[in-house]
């Protein structure tokens, strides 16, 4: 899907499609902790997860021949497709995977552990961390959403320029506590 979009679409296209992600993701925690304050259990939550995601792929499989439609109606991209090893020799592609799979991680064990730290560390019930947890990925979905409307202004080197700078901005804050203790 990511690739369709890169092909087919706007930069702005991309980041609303993983704004979309970021609402799903934050109904996975909040269906959590609902199902565990419902005395439901964690299978219930998992189960609701599960029925949610097979009614999203049948209705991506039945959309398939919408997309067809769209390519079709396109004039077709110069060359073929390149592979895998031609890609990595392309400048700075290496750079950008290696940065990309940090971004990943760190995104994964922040929402991964966001929960865990809340019960473990702040006493917040199980029920109530399953909830916050699902904060996190709000902000993300805010985040992409508002950046896809700044590609409408911006290029996407001032947005690079941007995230960079907002990055500095989180470092330096997280690191706040550290300065004055």
């Amino acid at each position: 899907l990511n690739n369709y979009v890169a092909i087919h679409y706007e930069s702005r296209h991309m980041s609303w499609l993983h704004c979309m992600w970021g609402i799903g993701a934050s109904l996975g925690p909040y269906i959590m902790g609902y199902a565990l304050s419902g005395g439901q259990g964690w299978n219930a939550g998992y189960r609701t997860v599960a029925l949610m995601q097979m009614v999203l792929t049948a209705v991506l499989f039945l959309s398939l021949p919408l997309w067809k439609r769209r390519a079709a109606g396109e004039p077709e991209a110069p060359g073929k497709p390149l592979s895998l090893g031609q890609i990595i020799r392309i400048p700075g592609a290496k750079e950008v995977m290696v940065t990309f799979f940090c971004y990943c991680a760190l995104e994964l064990t922040a929402s991964l552990w966001a929960s865990s730290y809340l019960v473990l560390n702040r006493g917040v019930t199980e029920e109530a961390a399953a909830s916050f947890a699902s904060l996190f990925y709000l902000g993300v979905t805010g985040g992409r959403a508002l950046s896809g409307f700044l590609t409408m202004r911006l290029s996407d080197r001032s947005m690079v320029r941007l995230g960079l700078a907002m990055i500095t901005v989180g470092v330096l804050a997280l690191l706040l506590p550290l300065m004055f203790s």
